[in-house]
């Protein structure tokens, strides 16, 4: 296992990433074989648009950089401020709202087999 910071995981990383922050546990004694399968949250809308769903990620392209940003807030119920839980960045919106949902649930770093 190995600790990599969460806003550069793509991929399989990501995925088992996911998996870990939904509360699983991720068999990744095959994680480098090619024929590994885990669910593709960071590739398949139908694995990880629920998780956006149900979490009411944001999403937003930014021309500028070609980038999608993904935003989690939430709304104070005593003081009806909304705050930001986590935000981050991909190359497209899957992988941008991965990487956002697993640093508002894990932190900006997180173990990751290797």
């Amino acid at each position: 296992m190995m600790i990599k910071k969460a806003r550069d995981l793509t991929g399989k990383e990501l995925d088992y990433a996911v998996a870990v922050a939904l509360g699983k546990t991720p068999d990744f004694a095959d994680f480098n074989n090619s024929k590994y399968s885990m669910v593709q949250y960071s590739s398949d809308w139908r694995d990880g648009g629920a998780i956006i769903e149900r979490e009411k990620i944001s999403l937003e392209f930014c021309p500028r950089t070609n980038e999608v940003s993904a935003m989690i807030q939430y709304e104070d119920d005593a003081t009806g401020n909304v705050w930001q839980k986590a935000q981050c960045w991909g190359s497209n919106p899957l992988e941008a709202a991965m990487r956002c949902f697993v640093i508002s649930k894990l932190g900006e770093e997180v173990e990751v087999p290797g």
